[in-house]
């Protein structure tokens, strides 16, 4: 469950909240703004709800104070309607989430919780994802989310090089034994075997040169085949 702390000088109003959010969250209560903060030291709490009027310090220059120590907790005011002069502070000086007119509506303050609870979760996601790539970046090795990312696009890249390792390979092969297959057909043509046998009777290279063919028969080009 998430943590909330509620801080109000007034013990009833803090036991009515409590009630209230205890179903949906672990809900801390302080009575002043000191017994708040020591509680922060120890406790990891997403939202912090203060109601301004207390005695030692005010609701909201304890918040302002917070955003200095705990950033990314969220900070949600509780105050008066008729109170003009503390809303337009709240506005201006507190940088908080929100702020509530007392007493505070039950829809309202579920909605208004939730959603700060889902700033929060949001901005530790954005300093995680920020510290990672702080990492990456001195130390150039992949690491969480990208290297998940990174990974099979590494495979793909090795992948891809054996294979066109592999296909210059074959290529290469194929080109070779091609050559290896004219200068031998080159040889036959020019020369005969020691039997006196033409490797090609019928095909003459320069024919192929003049784009002619022999027109004589097998009878006419052999004298011998000729009758008496």
């Amino acid at each position: 469950m998430d943590n909330v702390l509620l801080v109000d000088d007034d013990a009833e109003v803090l036991n009515t909240l409590e009630r209230v959010l205890a179903p949906r969250y672990r809900v801390y209560t302080a009575l002043s703004a000191p017994e708040a903060e020591k509680l922060l030291e120890r406790v990891d709490v997403k939202v912090v709800i203060a109601d301004y009027y207390m005695p030692e310090e005010d609701g909201l220059t304890f918040l302002a104070r917070l955003r200095q120590r705990f950033p990314k907790t969220q900070r949600i005011l509780l105050t008066g309607g008729s109170e003009r002069e503390v809303l337009l502070r709240a506005i201006n000086e507190g940088d908080l989430y929100r702020y509530l007119l007392k007493p505070p509506k039950l829809q309202e303050l579920q909605d208004v919780i939730r959603g700060a609870i889902h700033e929060y979760d949001l901005q530790r996601q954005l300093d995680l994802m920020s510290k990672e790539h702080a990492i990456y970046r001195q130390s150039g090795a992949p690491t969480g989310l990208r290297a998940d990312v990174e990974a099979p696009i590494n495979s793909l890249r090795k992948g891809g090089g054996l294979l066109m390792s592999g296909m210059l390979a074959v290529l290469t092969m194929v080109a070779i034994f091609a050559i290896a297959a004219f200068i031998t057909l080159m040889v036959m043509y020019f020369f005969k075997s020691e039997a006196g046998v033409d490797f090609f009777p019928k095909f003459h290279l320069g024919d192929v040169w003049t784009g002619h063919g022999s027109s004589k028969t097998p009878a006419e080009e052999d004298p011998e085949l000729q009758e008496p």
